[in-house]
């Protein structure tokens, strides 16, 4: 996961980590070490990463099911401040980035019911997670 977020943020490598199976690897990755927060905390990085600024990669990484896998990461370590920062983070960037030209995003987001991990992280950090959370919540539930 530290390797493909290093190269994540590049705009040009972006898309040929979509498209070559990273995806697939991060959230196998977060599956085989889901109780390892540093694992989950760097593939939401990653995933936050791949969603910026590219609505075509929100859209793959929903359809891929990176918003459960970010759910699951929240659910599991819900006292660890790095991984509630990133997954936020990452559901925030993927909704704001991708639910403007794909209404998919947004009915993904809210059959992933994310309103109470949400919520909690917000409560829980306010300072790191509170306005993510609260864009993610209004605009899941809003439009």
């Amino acid at each position: 996961c530290r390797a493909l977020w290093s190269l994540s943020v590049a705009q040009e490598i972006k898309t040929i980590i979509v498209d070559e199976l990273g995806i697939e690897a991060l959230l196998r990755a977060m599956e085989i070490h889901r109780n390892v927060s540093i694992v989950q905390e760097r593939a939401c990085a990653t995933m936050s990463n791949l969603a910026s600024k590219n609505p075509v990669n929100c859209s793959k990484l929903v359809r891929a099911g990176c918003v459960d896998s970010i759910k699951v990461a929240m659910e599991t370590h819900p006292f660890s401040a790095n991984v509630q920062e990133k997954a936020s983070l990452a559901l925030h960037k993927i909704i704001e980035h991708g639910s403007s030209q794909n209404k998919d995003v947004v009915a993904a987001m809210r059959r992933a019911d994310l309103y109470q991990v949400l919520e909690s992280a917000s409560l829980t950090y306010p300072d790191v997670c509170a306005e993510r959370c609260q864009y993610v919540i209004e605009r899941i539930y809003t439009l």
